[in-house]
């Protein structure tokens, strides 16, 4: 009996040991820093004088169970990147009413559900590159009212998902390498703030006339690395009056159409980003075809 009381303890004391290692927290003047493990009990994370910074970054944290920081609300700034998360759960991130700014750079999302982000009316920065993502529901960002940077880049988008319309405040949108192939009319239609647009190292082969209708903030678009072999200068310049520069090099113009298309920006005092072409065929240094 002796022994096997013995055991008993040294198994509880194990256990208890292992459990306390996987909840396992250090922090820094400005941020506090959780291993990966930490939210594979099952259980909400505690953490005794947390910073509002908090990173669970670079592990092998595969899910994050609902209401997992229901006891640090105060976080504003949550980085869980380079891990290998598969899908939020809709109680996931409830509690971070505080939260600012939210990374989830690097994982393996494949969608993102209606109720991911209700509860983060705060939320300014929203960091969802290199992952899988190919489906985004159409209110997924409905309370995200202030949200003004949103990254989509290296992703699984065939489209550009309606959902982005119910961001009144966003200026930077970066939706680079993804395999979007057409823009259609309307699409950005409520982005009135948007500044900053990034599609490049898409599939890009139309723009329809009116796609980029409500941009009319905005300043700098890359259409570069696509299939694109002609832009309407004139509809772009009526919808974004704003617009100062853009990329459109590795794209499949004909020469004669980049010459027209080039000199038309340049009238309409939009700087034309050069390309790094060596071949003959070039206009601007932006490859072409004869």
């Amino acid at each position: 009996m002796i022994i096997t009381m013995k055991n008993a303890l040294t198994t509880l004391l194990i256990i208890a040991c292992f459990e306390s290692s996987l909840q396992t927290c250090s922090s820094t003047i400005a941020i506090t820093t959780c291993s990966w493990d930490s939210l594979k009990l099952n259980k909400p994370l505690k953490i005794e004088n947390y910073k509002q910074y908090l990173s669970i970054s670079n592990g092998n944290l595969e899910q994050i169970p609902a209401h997992s920081f229901k006891f640090v609300p105060q976080v504003t700034i949550l980085e869980i990147k380079n891990n290998k998360l598969k899908k939020l759960e809709d109680d996931s991130l409830n509690e971070l009413v505080s939260l600012t700014d939210l990374n989830l750079y690097n994982n393996q999302l494949s969608s993102i559900s209606k109720n991911s982000f209700k509860n983060l009316k705060k939320l300014q920065k929203l960091d969802l590159g290199m992952n899988k993502i190919s489906e985004i529901h159409p209110q997924c960002f409905d309370a995200l009212t202030n949200l003004n940077y949103l990254n989509l880049a290296f992703n699984s988008l065939r489209t550009i998902p309606s959902a982005i319309n119910s961001l009144p405040q966003l200026q930077v949108l970066t939706l680079g390498n993804n395999a979007i192939e057409v823009l259609s009319a309307n699409t950005f239609k409520s982005l009135t703030n948007l500044q900053f647009l990034l599609l490049n190292d898409n599939k890009l082969r139309s723009i329809e006339r009116g796609a980029f209708k409500g941009l009319s903030n905005l300043q700098k678009l890359d259409l570069s690395s696509n299939y694109l072999n002609s832009l309407d200068v004139d509809d772009l310049k009526t919808n974004a009056r704003q617009l100062n520069s853009i990329k459109i090099s590795i794209n499949s113009f004909k020469c004669d159409i980049l010459t027209q298309t080039v000199n038309k920006l340049k009238r309409n005092n939009i700087e034309v980003s050069r390309g790094f072409s060596k071949s003959p065929n070039n206009v601007e240094g932006i490859t072409c075809t004869r």
